[in-house]
């Protein structure tokens, strides 16, 4: 039975790191006029959404190559007086901490930009929303991340924070299988829907 259950694990692992592979291809290829537009439009979506406008909190990737992009949203969100912060990698975990200004990050994590601090602020997190990057993402916003778990690890004790994934219409797949362990997203957003 073990062995069983493990050959399923493993070939669901195999699944997921093809279509990691294929779809950040696909993403990486995209022409840069049509990742702006898609930029445009998925930034305008987070914008009107109630939970973006309601929180005070904004816990938030920094976008890296081809992920959608962050960076207008952060100055989006320093323009309507939220607080940023920005994670942090260190070992197997991953931290959330403040920035004021693009000038307080660094390369970290795989050339990723993070925060030079490591300050600890508390949050009250019923006032937060967090952005959360990914790869791949079907209908049922299951999601298939970097394969490291940073974001699994770090919302797995953290119920009451809304949480909302970005990907652009190319990363949607039919179907992907999760784990126990793997996050959902209680929103996503492409340039063109909403699940």
């Amino acid at each position: 039975m073990k062995t069983e259950v493990l050959r399923i694990w493993v070939k669901n692992m195999e699944t997921k790191k093809h279509i990691r592979e294929r779809i950040l291809a696909i993403r990486d290829a995209m022409v840069t006029e049509e990742r702006m537009t898609a930029d445009t439009a998925i930034l305008h979506k987070i914008l009107q959404n109630q939970y973006y406008k309601r929180a005070n909190c904004l816990f938030t990737y920094l976008s890296y190559h081809s992920e959608v992009d962050t960076m207008h949203l952060v100055l989006q969100a320093w323009k309507d007086g939220k607080a940023v912060y920005c994670p942090k990698v260190s070992g197997d975990t991953m931290r959330f901490y403040r920035i004021y200004s693009f000038t307080e990050v660094e390369e970290g994590y795989r050339g990723i930009l993070e925060p030079k601090t490591q300050q600890a602020e508390e949050v009250n997190l019923s006032d937060a929303l967090c952005i959360m990057p990914g790869v791949a993402f079907d209908r049922y916003r299951h999601r298939i991340g970097y394969g490291k778990g940073f974001y699994d690890k770090f919302l797995s004790d953290k119920p009451e924070l809304m949480t909302m994934a970005l990907c652009y219409t190319c990363q949607m797949v039919e179907d992907i299988q999760i784990e126990s362990f793997d996050c959902i997203p209680k929103i996503l957003y492409t340039e063109t829907k909403q699940w």
